[in-house]
């Protein structure tokens, strides 16, 4: 059975709230709206979020690729991937894990590219649904 969904960004006309029938698009808009909101921000859940957004305006030590926070070093690594628990990228995966319940088995790799100042993010995993294999890129942009 085919799953549908609302459209994001949200979108309502005269017939009320757009859906999206392609999958892989809702997907998309999700991980989107997760990845570029606050950790935190989201009223109805305050874990909804990605907590790199946080820390945007935190100095940045480009030679060890971590942010100084306010107390010292936050501690995580820019440049990653999930399977290392000290990135970002681990902390993103747990949170698509928790609230994209439409992949499974979900990895996350991030890179930072100093000329950029760009971090470039991918996300890996299965549809459950069909079990076709996904892919999410997109970019960060930060630190200008």
């Amino acid at each position: 059975m085919s799953m549908v969904s609302l459209q994001l960004p949200l979108d309502i006309g005269k017939d009320g709230l757009a859906r999206n029938v392609d999958l892989r698009a809702s997907v998309s808009s999700y991980l989107r709206l997760l990845i570029t909101t606050p950790y935190g921000a989201c009223a109805a859940d305050d874990g909804f979020g990605f907590i790199f957004n946080n820390l945007m305006l935190e100095n940045f030590n480009e030679a060890d690729g971590v942010v100084l926070g306010r107390s010292g070093v936050y501690g995580k690594k820019i440049s990653g991937n999930s399977r290392n628990l000290n990135t970002f990228a681990a902390e993103l995966q747990d949170a698509i894990s928790r609230y994209e319940t439409r992949l499974s088995d979900v990895s996350v790799s991030m890179v930072y590219s100093r000329e950029e100042r760009d971090i470039y993010v991918t996300v890996n995993g299965t549809l459950k649904e069909s079990g076709e294999e996904y892919k999410y890129q997109t970019t960060i942009k930060v630190w200008k």
